[in-house]
Protein backbone atom coordinates (compact mmCIF):
# COMPACT_ATOMS: atom_id res chain seq x y z
CA UNK A 1 0.00 0.00 0.00
CA UNK A 2 1.57 3.48 -0.93
CA UNK A 3 1.57 6.48 1.86
CA UNK A 4 2.15 9.89 1.22
CA UNK A 5 1.01 13.55 2.45
CA UNK A 6 -2.08 14.72 1.28
CA UNK A 7 -4.00 17.59 2.55
CA UNK A 8 -8.02 16.72 2.53
CA UNK A 9 -9.82 20.29 2.88
CA UNK A 10 -13.74 21.42 2.56
CA UNK A 11 -16.57 22.33 4.17
CA UNK A 12 -19.07 22.01 7.23
CA UNK A 13 -22.21 22.06 5.65
CA UNK A 14 -25.39 22.99 8.00
CA UNK A 15 -28.12 20.86 6.70
CA UNK A 16 -31.25 21.62 9.29
CA UNK A 17 -30.21 24.67 10.67
CA UNK A 18 -27.53 27.18 11.01
CA UNK A 19 -25.89 28.61 14.16
CA UNK A 20 -26.72 32.55 14.49
CA UNK A 21 -24.12 34.71 14.06
CA UNK A 22 -21.97 35.76 16.41
CA UNK A 23 -20.45 32.56 17.80
CA UNK A 24 -19.52 32.82 21.79
CA UNK A 25 -15.67 32.45 22.66
CA UNK A 26 -14.84 29.30 22.20
CA UNK A 27 -16.50 27.68 19.89
CA UNK A 28 -14.10 24.74 18.89
CA UNK A 29 -14.84 23.05 15.76
CA UNK A 30 -13.12 19.27 15.77
CA UNK A 31 -12.78 17.52 12.01
CA UNK A 32 -11.32 14.10 12.41
CA UNK A 33 -10.19 11.55 9.19
CA UNK A 34 -10.80 7.68 11.39
CA UNK A 35 -9.51 4.49 9.95
CA UNK A 36 -12.45 2.51 10.05
CA UNK A 37 -11.46 -1.28 9.60
CA UNK A 38 -11.56 -2.90 12.96
CA UNK A 39 -14.27 -5.11 13.11
CA UNK A 40 -14.88 -4.32 16.78
CA UNK A 41 -16.74 -0.81 15.68
CA UNK A 42 -14.37 1.53 17.21
CA UNK A 43 -12.14 3.51 14.99
CA UNK A 44 -8.55 4.98 15.07
CA UNK A 45 -7.83 8.73 14.69
CA UNK A 46 -5.86 9.05 12.08
CA UNK A 47 -5.32 12.96 12.08
CA UNK A 48 -7.62 15.69 13.50
CA UNK A 49 -7.87 19.30 13.45
CA UNK A 50 -9.55 21.40 16.13
CA UNK A 51 -10.19 25.14 15.46
CA UNK A 52 -11.58 27.99 17.33
CA UNK A 53 -14.34 29.15 14.55
CA UNK A 54 -15.77 32.45 16.70
CA UNK A 55 -14.13 35.15 14.60
CA UNK A 56 -14.23 33.39 11.50
CA UNK A 57 -17.90 32.04 11.45
CA UNK A 58 -20.54 33.40 9.21
CA UNK A 59 -24.44 33.16 9.51
CA UNK A 60 -25.35 30.88 6.32
CA UNK A 61 -21.93 30.33 5.35
CA UNK A 62 -19.93 27.21 5.81
CA UNK A 63 -17.14 26.71 7.62
CA UNK A 64 -13.57 25.79 6.06
CA UNK A 65 -12.18 23.22 7.31
CA UNK A 66 -8.08 21.59 6.50
CA UNK A 67 -6.41 18.79 7.24
CA UNK A 68 -3.17 17.58 7.07
CA UNK A 69 -2.41 13.49 6.78
CA UNK A 70 1.35 12.84 7.34
CA UNK A 71 0.95 9.04 6.32
CA UNK A 72 -2.01 8.57 4.30
CA UNK A 73 -2.40 5.34 3.05
CA UNK A 74 -4.34 4.49 -0.30
CA UNK A 75 -7.21 2.24 -0.70
CA UNK A 76 -8.09 1.73 3.02
CA UNK A 77 -11.43 2.51 4.43
CA UNK A 78 -11.85 5.94 6.27
CA UNK A 79 -14.70 8.12 7.08
CA UNK A 80 -14.73 12.12 8.64
CA UNK A 81 -16.45 13.01 11.41
CA UNK A 82 -17.28 16.69 12.46
CA UNK A 83 -18.65 18.42 15.77
CA UNK A 84 -19.02 22.20 16.62
CA UNK A 85 -18.90 22.80 19.86
CA UNK A 86 -20.86 25.97 20.49
CA UNK A 87 -19.56 28.31 23.52
CA UNK A 88 -17.34 25.28 24.92
CA UNK A 89 -14.40 23.05 24.83
CA UNK A 90 -14.82 19.38 25.41
CA UNK A 91 -12.34 18.42 28.34
CA UNK A 92 -10.15 15.62 26.72
CA UNK A 93 -10.39 13.78 30.22
CA UNK A 94 -13.93 13.78 30.25
CA UNK A 95 -16.37 12.04 27.78
CA UNK A 96 -18.14 14.91 27.49
CA UNK A 97 -17.84 15.49 23.55
CA UNK A 98 -21.49 17.16 22.83
CA UNK A 99 -24.61 19.08 24.29
CA UNK A 100 -27.33 20.54 23.00
CA UNK A 101 -26.72 23.45 20.56
CA UNK A 102 -24.06 21.62 19.69
CA UNK A 103 -23.57 20.17 15.88
CA UNK A 104 -22.59 16.96 14.24
CA UNK A 105 -22.32 14.55 11.57
CA UNK A 106 -25.09 12.06 12.53
CA UNK A 107 -24.45 9.90 9.20
CA UNK A 108 -21.21 8.40 8.01
CA UNK A 109 -19.09 10.22 5.69
CA UNK A 110 -16.89 7.55 3.72
CA UNK A 111 -14.01 8.47 2.57
CA UNK A 112 -12.09 5.91 -0.17
CA UNK A 113 -9.52 7.44 -2.21
CA UNK A 114 -7.57 5.17 -5.00
CA UNK A 115 -6.05 7.92 -7.14
CA UNK A 116 -2.43 8.14 -6.36
CA UNK A 117 -1.85 11.32 -8.26
CA UNK A 118 -2.98 13.99 -6.32
CA UNK A 119 -2.02 15.83 -2.83
CA UNK A 120 -5.24 17.09 -2.03
CA UNK A 121 -8.43 16.25 -1.67
CA UNK A 122 -11.81 18.40 -1.23
CA UNK A 123 -14.25 16.94 0.76
CA UNK A 124 -17.40 18.04 2.37
CA UNK A 125 -19.14 17.40 5.48
CA UNK A 126 -23.01 17.25 6.51
CA UNK A 127 -23.53 18.33 9.90
CA UNK A 128 -26.80 18.64 11.92
CA UNK A 129 -27.69 20.19 15.82
CA UNK A 130 -27.59 17.63 18.65
CA UNK A 131 -31.28 18.20 20.73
Amino acid sequence: MAESEIVISGEIKFTQSAPKSPLPKPSILLVQLQDCRRADGESTDIAQVEVDVHEVYVEGQPLKFSLKVPNFVYDMEYQMSAVLNIGWTPDKSKEEWIRNGDYFNDTSHPLEITDQNGAAINFDIEVVPCT
